[in-house]
């Protein structure tokens, strides 16, 4: 789809466009048009010096949801990774006026994950995630300055590299198997919580996630040569169907009910799902 690209991170596919956050910008493009047609959409305000705060393709790349219309991120106070709050911007760009702040309330931390719980009244809403912050939800209905904003509980686990939260279930990727916390992979959980009774869907190493359809999607193997897997959330034996292999450094993956995309270090990827 489009080559030359600096890390392009937190990945987004709808309304005909894709959309990813590269450095201290959002860009977009649509899928007919990329290699030529793409622009910054919006400016992030943020400390690209603060690695730990803004991730890039070696970190957690979970920054932007869309709802189709919309899509929403973090902004934070300039030059700052925190006092942070969601904002909304349309697919198309906004870069001329500017995001769109969900609430007056200011968070303290730029988050490490945003879930898509569903933005209209009555569905759960926008959780954003720090592993000092745990999970803080944004209600819908999601008004300008005036989005009701509270702590909402988390899944069962030490570890959150990426999280999916559907009507009935959480399913998310624990991509630490270190000697304190040797149970990584991917998990799936009810809502109202499971505590150690989580189904394990696939074995580490595995890592970013995106669900549709009642699959999910994710790079599983060694950083250096992974591949792209899916796997029904009813369960796939551990082992995930193989889509690609070989793939170097994937920095995020995305899919919707015509393709699955990936991102490495350079490159943005897709495959039509069959």
């Amino acid at each position: 789809l489009v080559d030359t690209r600096s890390q392009p991170v937190s990945f987004l596919a709808a309304g005909g466009r894709i959309v990813w956050l590269e450095g201290l910008e959002i860009h977009g493009c649509l899928y007919s048009n990329c290699a030529s047609g793409s622009q910054i959409l919006v400016d992030v305000n943020g400390n690209a010096a603060q690695p730990s705060t803004l991730p890039t393709g070696s970190v957690n790349p979970h920054l932007l949801v869309t709802d189709g219309t919309d899509f929403f991120f973090s902004q934070c106070a300039s030059n700052s990774n925190f006092d942070c709050a969601m904002v909304s911007c349309p697919l198309g760009g906004c870069k001329g006026t500017g995001p769109t702040f969900l609430t007056t309330e200011r968070q303290t931390r730029r988050p490490y994950i945003v879930v898509n719980g569903g933005t209209k009244a009555g569905e759960p809403g926008l959780f954003v995630y720090h592993t000092l912050d745990g999970f803080v939800r944004y209600t819908p209905p999601l008004k300008p300055n005036a989005t009701t904003v509270g702590y909402a509980p988390a899944p069962d686990t030490e570890v959150i590299q990426a999280v999916h939260m559907g009507a009935a279930n959480f399913i998310w990727v624990d991509s630490n198997t270190s000697q304190a916390n040797p149970d990584g992979g991917m998990y799936t959980c009810p809502v109202g919580g499971c505590g150690a009774n989580r189904v394990k869907l696939l074995p580490p190493p595995v890592k970013h996630l995106s669900v549709v359809k009642g699959a999910a999607f994710s790079s599983y193997g060694n950083a250096a040569a992974s591949s792209i897997v899916s796997c029904a959330l009813t369960g796939c034996n551990q082992t995930g169907d193989v889509l690609a292999k070989d793939q170097s450094y994937v920095s995020d993956i995305v899919a919707d009910e015509n393709a699955v995309y990936w991102t490495t270090q350079r490159t943005i990827f897709y495959m039509a799902r069959l």
